[in-house]
């Protein structure tokens, strides 16, 4: 057998093995980070969503927010964000809890646009979910340290990266989403508008 092909195998198994190490100790830490996104965004005020005991205990952090933002026009918006200093699994697709909860995932596609303060355009993951016959329209993306990506892969192996290095980040799985009603282009500019109002906070109020 080729010596360089023995090479790459074992490098593959000595990554594979202090990934999963680093895995496995991600269980037992909670995370010292602390999300604090105002509760009133411009135009936007918002009302907290309890989550009960088993979901923080799911999630493995009790840094989350859920919450439902109204304006004086009656539009809505639902943010959740979850996050962890050290726990790198927080942050993972949301289809797996939307299809897990009987919702139907329709159209996905990566949407860019531009935010102020940001040097490129932002990407964010985009679908409609269904269910009971009523849609929204869904964004999420990720944070990793101070950069945000759409892509869960790049995020991950930027984490194991940075803790095979000693130098830990944060990471988190930023979600929102708002009811379509008959209107994507108006559900999509809402979003947008939002998300062009939350993301200087983020990156203010998340490590």
């Amino acid at each position: 057998m080729d010596k360089n092909f023995i090479g790459v195998i074992i490098l593959l198994v000595l990554v594979a093995g202090v990934s999963g190490a680093l895995y496995f100790r991600d269980l037992n830490e909670s995370g010292g980070m602390k999300i604090d996104i105002p509760i009133e965004i411009a135009e936007w005020k918002a009302r907290d969503i309890p989550l009960d005991e088993r979901t923080y205990a799911i999630l493995e952090t009790r840094n989350v927010i859920m919450r439902d933002y109204s304006d004086v026009n009656d539009r809505s918006i639902y943010l959740y964000i979850v996050a962890s200093e050290a726990n790198r699994r927080v942050a993972h697709p949301p289809e797996v809890c939307y299809t897990g909860d009987g919702v139907e995932i329709l159209g996905k596609e990566e949407i860019r646009f531009r935010v102020q303060g940001l040097e490129e355009p932002l990407v964010v993951n985009s679908f409609v979910s269904r269910k009971g016959g009523k849609d929204s329209l869904v964004y999420y993306w990720y944070k990793s340290g101070d950069r945000f990506t759409a892509h869960y892969i790049s995020l991950q192996a930027k984490a194991v990266l940075n803790q095979m290095a000693g130098k830990p980040i944060s990471s988190a799985l930023i979600r929102v989403s708002t009811s379509i009603d008959g209107n994507k282009q108006k559900a999509t500019q809402i979003l947008q508008e939002f998300s062009k109002k939350l993301i200087p906070l983020i990156l203010e109020h998340t490590p």
